[in-house]
């Protein structure tokens, strides 16, 4: 099979890598994959192409900073994937998250529809559904009102392009009404997503299957000797949270103002927060201990070897990689109802509960510390149902029902 397979970026970020895992069990499988790419540094692999120039996704989103539509992207992007599939002439072409301001998606649609290639796209955001919105949250004027009356508040000072949520519903909803029902599935990260999916006047007359994320669990597994990793000091048990921006911020929707109350309450709790980005106004309590970035992968999955329990406190996540990597670690998951963790998490080993509800939040950290599980068989659960050969043989799946 001749898979083409086209993300915003390559080997980086949880996409990126999920396109480099993918590409690489193919062809161990004896497929043939060509990637295409639009932003970071050059990869040099005669197989992996880069669609967009970085002067183009600036320029792209200069123009956006004055109201243009972020998804019509450079419109040489396109001229120069076109070329790349026709001359693979792939028997597959699978759209991943393609929303950074780098392509014209708008026209790659209508290039493929009226190619009438076999196209698979995964919602790993819900833009493709909602037409504009990466995450929706409680509105539902996509699902029911094509967009109109948009309450989300213009973020554009200066609106020169007059793009309205409308108008961009109905550019996503064309550009998917040529494409014939037997040509392309959409595939959902979680099964939340795929309920969304379904429910969207975009999507909802194409087939869409969920297929979890993967990740790699040779790294991501229960570490049995990690504790020298973290000085636990006075402290009883440990408490862990990636995210990927910290901060003390009411309105930062990775929900760190809540750790920060729960780490409160749990003056007995030492508090690890690793994070890419951390921006703290107002001084952390002393149990909370800041550890910036991970290293790498491998340091990552000590650290999640090393908690007791790991906490999650966004508001919307589509799938969750932090429960899945830290259940593949063994250690067992507490956190916000925020669609994606829930639906896709070991019900046994993780507790959610509302979001913003720091006393039930608190109840459940509580609860999981005190049920005492064995890591190695929360690992062994999770690893057979997150890895990366999993999450693979599953799209191959899909590919081989979209060919007949």
């Amino acid at each position: 099979m001749k898979i083409f397979i086209i993300n915003t970026v390559f080997n980086v970020g949880s996409t990126g890598k999920i396109v480099y895992d993918t590409k690489e069990y193919y062809e161990r499988c004896g497929h043939i994959v060509k990637v295409a790419y639009g932003i970071g540094g050059d990869v040099s692999e005669p197989d992996v192409i880069k669609y967009c120039t970085s002067a183009e996704r600036y320029a792209v989103y200069f123009l956006w900073k004055f109201g243009y539509n972020e998804y019509k992207g450079a419109s040489n992007t396109v001229k120069r994937i076109a070329r790349a599939i026709e001359q693979f002439n792939p028997d597959i072409v699978h759209l991943h998250c393609l929303n950074s301001f780098c392509i014209d998606l708008y026209g790659l649609l209508n290039f493929l529809s009226s190619k009438d290639y076999k196209v698979v796209i995964t919602h790993h955001a819900e833009f493709y559904y909602t037409g504009s919105c990466p995450h929706a949250y409680n509105c539902t004027n996509w699902i029911d009102k094509e967009c109109n009356n948009c309450l989300l508040p213009n973020t554009h000072k200066v609106d020169l392009f007059k793009i309205t949520p409308h108008t961009m519903w109905k550019r996503m909803y064309d550009a998917f009404s040529r494409f014939k029902p037997e040509s392309l599935i959409f595939t959902a990260v979680s099964p939340w997503v795929k309920e969304r999916a379904d429910l969207s006047p975009i999507t909802n007359r194409f087939k869409c299957i969920t297929v979890l994320n993967g990740l790699d669990t040779t790294i991501f597994c229960h570490y049995v000797n990690s504790d020298e990793i973290i000085d636990k000091g006075k402290y009883k048990q440990i408490a862990f949270h990636a995210t990927a921006a910290f901060s003390d911020n009411e309105n930062n929707l990775k929900g760190g103002i809540y750790l920060i109350e729960l780490a409160k309450k749990n003056p007995n709790i030492l508090f690890i927060v690793a994070a890419l980005y951390t921006n703290i106004n107002n001084s952390l309590p002393s149990n909370i201990r800041l550890w910036g970035k991970a290293k790498g992968s491998d340091e990552l999955a000590k650290l999640y070897s090393n908690a007791d329990v790991t906490i999650i406190c966004s508001k919307r996540e589509t799938f969750s990689m932090v429960t899945a990597e830290s259940l593949c670690c063994g250690t067992p998951v507490v956190g916000f109802k925020a669609g994606g963790p829930e639906s896709i998490s070991l019900k046994e080993y993780t507790r959610f509960v509302n979001y913003g509800d720091v006393q039930l939040l608190d109840e459940a950290l509580h609860e999981i510390i005190q049920m005492g599980y064995n890591k190695q068989d929360i690992s062994l659960k999770a690893i057979s149902r997150y890895s990366m050969e999993e999450m693979s043989r599953n799209y191959l799946k899909v590919y081989d029902l979209l060919l007949g």
